[in-house]
């Protein structure tokens, strides 16, 4: 059975964790006189421990999951179930020791014979709670090997509830977990937490089966319902998590952690379009007698944005929120990059341009030009005023989207091209000139952001070269998924 199939596109955001943590200055070591330090390969090696281990959790959830839904296939996937429940643990094992090493500022190869590391695994909230999914992983494996030889659907549902418990368990750490007073914060970050191993997994999984012996109306149609309540469950809880973490627009713009939860949500918008074209259309293609290949296209797609999405949350986890109120005014590169481009990328795979707005598909080169130039001032304006700071971050984010709004009506225009390519060389001029301009030092942030748009900018190009030119005097109605 070829597992390593199962949700073999989630793996490349791997090199894309990689990019985000350079970009945030996180795989610096920061060395302080007096204190020890971290060994390097401790601080590259807990992140992408952390990426194994909740890509093989959600994999995990996910084979449990279409088990339930579909007892039948159980015997068949049970079998995928065990070999990422092996994965898990042995990610959850390493992630542990790695955590160990990092709060002891030892190397890992000392940590196994340290009386201060036992002590801290025993003693301490974070160690138990380390200690605690490892248990977890661990009864996790040993019934989905007793289900390996009952397939009981109870004995399933068993398994699935203490899967979904093992993924959630990483939210008691969290940004503080329950040892900090953050109730709210850690219990949404759990319901989270399993609403997305279940959306993640329960799709990879699905996709799986599709290739392997085609379409399965009826799992599939029963899998798109949990999908839907699994991503209102992830969006809300989401949100909550956020307002609970950031309490200033400021903080959603000015700060690495906010940055990257506007990634989050520019990559959720699409997921969310992704989603409504599988049950407007590919389900019903399904149903009409289609083998599913429709489907395996669209889920190559999601798979590659849950990607980003894991990718950005294991960033976020390793930023951290801001411990103080942010009150100036400043705009990251990364989270201009989102209001303008990402956002407003996203908008466009889900809403239709209105008919009696056709000038940026005429006059190009305005809007592209417009959104530069209101990047490169929303980089150098700076406001410490407390009064007026999170007026001016709510006004120039309103302005960013807005434009970046206006410059995806070109995008289905004669000369789409024109309008891509101008921001495209545009964009990185911009953020490094208003880089100079502040005297800052975020030069990685620049490059990171940079990065992001071009690769945003590429993906909506091919797109475009995918579909017929429309003329300014048509009606002009976008739907990305066509």
């Amino acid at each position: 059975m070829p597992v390593r199939a199962i949700g073999s596109r989630l793996w490349w955001g791997l090199p894309l964790l990689i990019v985000l943590l350079w970009g945030t200055g996180v795989l610096l070591v920061p060395h302080i006189p007096g204190l020890p330090a971290a060994p390097q390969t401790t601080v590259v090696g807990l992140p992408l421990t952390k990426y194994v281990r909740d890509c093989a959790s959600f994999l995990t959830v996910g084979c449990l999951l279409v088990a339930a839904l579909q007892p039948a296939l159980a015997p068949r996937i049970l079998r995928a179930a065990a070999t990422w429940a092996i994965v898990w643990l042995l990610a959850s094992a390493g992630f542990a020791a790695l955590t160990v090493s990092d709060v002891l500022a030892k190397p890992l190869q000392a940590i196994i014979t340290d009386a201060n590391a036992r002590q801290f695994t025993g003693q301490t909230y974070t160690g138990r709670v380390l200690l605690a999914q490892v248990i977890a992983c661990c009864l996790v494996l040993a019934l989905v090997g007793l289900l390996a030889i009952t397939h009981r659907f109870l004995a399933v549902a068993i398994a699935l509830a203490l899967a979904l418990a093992a993924a959630a368990i990483p939210a008691l750490l969290g940004h503080g977990g329950l040892s900090g007073g953050h109730v709210v914060a850690t219990m949404s970050l759990a319901v989270h937490f399993a609403s997305v191993a279940c959306w993640v997994g329960g799709l990879a999984v699905i996709a799986w089966l599709t290739a392997a012996s085609g379409a399965n109306l009826v799992l599939i149609r029963r899998f798109s319902t949990v999908a839907l309540a699994c991503v209102i469950i992830a969006a809300e809880s989401g949100l909550l998590n956020g307002s609970v973490r950031l309490t200033t627009p400021a903080a959603f713009v000015a700060t690495a952690y906010g940055s990257l939860l506007l990634l989050k949500v520019a990559v959720l918008a699409v997921l969310v379009g992704y989603g409504w074209h599988q049950r407007q259309v590919v389900i019903p293609g399904i149903a009409a007698g289609d083998r599913g290949k429709p489907l395996l296209v669209l889920a190559a797609g999601e798979a590659g944005l849950m990607a980003v999405a894991i990718a950005a949350a294991i960033g976020m986890s390793r930023v951290g929120p801001p411990v103080t109120t942010v009150s100036v005014a400043y705009f990251t590169p990364v989270a201009t990059t989102m209001l303008a481009i990402g956002l407003p990328a996203a908008a466009y795979t889900l809403t239709h341009q209105p008919n009696w707005l056709h000038w940026p598909s005429r006059l190009p080169e305005i809007p592209a030009v417009l959104l530069c130039i209101l990047a490169f001032e929303s980089a150098v304006v700076q406001s410490s005023s407390t009064s007026s700071a999170q007026a001016a971050v709510i006004a120039t984010s309103i302005a960013l989207a807005a434009c970046g709004w206006l410059w995806t009506l070109s995008w289905d225009g004669q000369r789409r091209l024109t309008s891509l390519a101008l921001v495209a060389i545009g964009w990185p001029i911009v953020l490094a000139i208003g880089n100079v301009v502040t005297g800052s030092s975020s030069w990685p942030q620049v490059a990171l952001a940079s990065a992001l748009a071009e690769g945003i900018i590429v993906l909506v190009a091919r797109r475009s070269m995918q579909r017929p030119r429309i003329s300014s005097s048509s009606q002009i109605g976008i739907d990305v998924h066509q």
